[in-house]
């Protein structure tokens, strides 16, 4: 409402607009503090007609994959454009948002791990809009500055231990994890009694992912593949998964380049 100036009278946009810090924008909502300046609760708006556009992009998208597998067979997208489709309208809706991170939190603190997942305002809510518990937490990237860490007494090993660990707990006992973990997602809160000095934070739950009993079994035997440099084991359980040769391919160079870097910022 504090951004409908022209809409209603200059009062109340004006007023609202003090109650608000703007904070980062993505590509399908707004954020902004709300309530109290310093510890206020961050609110998710959803941009508007942004669920119509991303719709009628994914039937686009659909439409040249088809296309292009026609054509080049050796080049089908049609299962990216096909797993976009399915999750994108769970993005688009914060009430699927808010049930995910409602059933993260849950699980994780039954789990006593130590990753911080945001709880959500019961009364203000809606398929287009979130009120958030406000978090104080600063970039996870800050585990690979080796001064950082010294200063504030954090074990980047122990921290990063917790948060593969709630992956996995996500993952293997409930069938359900955050498929959008990138450094922007991940924040780092520090706490002195936590372990290795620091809690991971998990933030914006639109992309999350369910996996069924059989999957969490195929994601088993990749991990296990993986640990034991397995290469053979790991083409016959993605096959099982449902992968073309291509995309194994890609996947296990991804995972290297992946495994290397992570050897590199944790050693």
């Amino acid at each position: 409402m504090s951004a409908m100036v022209g809409t209603l009278p200059d009062a109340y946009p004006s007023e609202l607009l003090s109650l608000t810090d703007h904070l980062p924008v993505s590509t399908i909502d707004e954020v902004y503090r709300t309530i109290e300046k310093d510890s206020g609760r961050p609110m998710s708006v959803q941009h508007e007609g942004v669920d119509r556009i991303f719709l009628e992009d994914v039937g686009t998208l659909s439409a040249v994959a088809s296309q292009v597998a026609f054509w080049s067979p050796d080049l089908d997208f049609r299962k990216f454009a096909e797993e976009w489709g399915d999750s994108l309208p769970h993005e688009l809706d914060f009430a699927q948002e808010r049930r995910a991170l409602e059933r993260a939190g849950r699980v994780l603190r039954e789990a006593r791990n130590e990753v911080i997942v945001p709880t959500v305002d019961s009364e203000f809510f809606g398929p287009h809009f979130l009120v958030m518990e406000y978090i104080e937490a600063g970039p996870i990237m800050d585990l690979g500055d080796p001064d950082f860490c010294a200063r504030n007494g954090v074990d980047k090993h122990a921290v990063l231990g917790t948060l593969l660990d709630a992956f996995g707990i996500m993952a293997f006992k409930d069938g359900m994890f955050h498929a959008d973990p990138h450094a922007g997602n991940v924040r780092l809160k520090l706490q002195k009694n936590a372990t290795g000095g620091a809690r991971p934070v998990l933030l914006d739950w639109g992309l999350f992912r369910e996996i069924t009993d059989d999957e969490r079994m195929g994601l088993a035997k990749v991990f296990h593949s993986l640990a034991n440099f397995d290469i053979v084991g790991l083409f016959d359980v993605l096959e099982s998964l449902g992968f073309l040769v291509l995309f194994k391919v890609f996947f296990c160079c991804f995972v290297v380049v992946v495994i290397c870097c992570l050897f590199v910022f944790i050693f």
